[in-house]
């Protein structure tokens, strides 16, 4: 009876060694372990303009906004319209000089996801907004909202939230916009940037 538990209790420990072995992720040379399915390694990204900052793969591309106020991101390879855009800017005002609330904001953003555009090889159809709620990130109100529409009978997403300081003076957005095949691809580090995305400050 006891050399039957003790075979058990040996098979079962080298069980757990492997299975451990094969879920503990390795970490790079600078020390970073590598997270989620597709196991990166995460590196953080400063905006000076609107002070915030948040991680993302550290292979994959990044592109800045000539003004500073917007960086996406993307795979090497992706097709160029597949990305992960983080942006700030100050909210625009109405024709009487009054910021737009939140919900102006939202709506002027799905209104330049329906917008034709002039170029053959990108023309939008069947936009559908899938999800609108309200939510809060970071302690401030936001609007997590999900998008579906085609490009050229193909079927795209784009997945966000927005939020505005409490003077609606500035609004933030991170959204995905892929086609809806490469949404596993994204997800991973959408989630991250999530969760690591910090204000630093008063945008400058």
């Amino acid at each position: 009876m006891l050399q039957t538990f003790s075979f058990r209790k040996s098979r079962a420990t080298l069980l757990v060694a492997l299975f451990g072995a094969l879920i503990i992720p390795p970490s790079d040379a600078g020390g970073q372990q590598t997270t989620g399915p597709l196991r990166h390694a995460y590196t953080e990204y400063h905006n000076e303009r609107y002070s915030f900052s948040f991680e993302y793969p550290r292979d994959w591309n990044t592109n800045e906004a000539l003004d500073g106020g917007a960086v996406t991101i993307a795979p090497a390879g992706a097709p160029h319209r597949s990305k992960i855009s983080v942006s700030g800017e100050v909210v625009q005002a109405d024709e009487t000089g009054r910021a737009r609330t939140m919900e102006e904001d939202f709506e002027s953003h799905l209104a330049s996801i329906k917008k034709a555009r002039p170029h053959a090889s990108y023309r939008i159809s069947n936009v559908v907004l899938q999800k609108k709620e309200a939510t809060t990130f970071r302690g401030f109100r936001a609007i997590a909202s999900t998008v579906t529409y085609d490009i050229d009978d193909q079927s795209w997403i784009n997945e966000g939230i927005m939020f505005h300081t409490q003077d609606d003076h500035y609004t933030f957005s991170i959204q995905i916009q892929c086609h809806a095949d490469e949404i596993p691809i994204f997800q991973a580090a959408y989630d991250e940037i999530l969760e690591t995305f910090r204000r630093l400050g008063p945008p400058k």
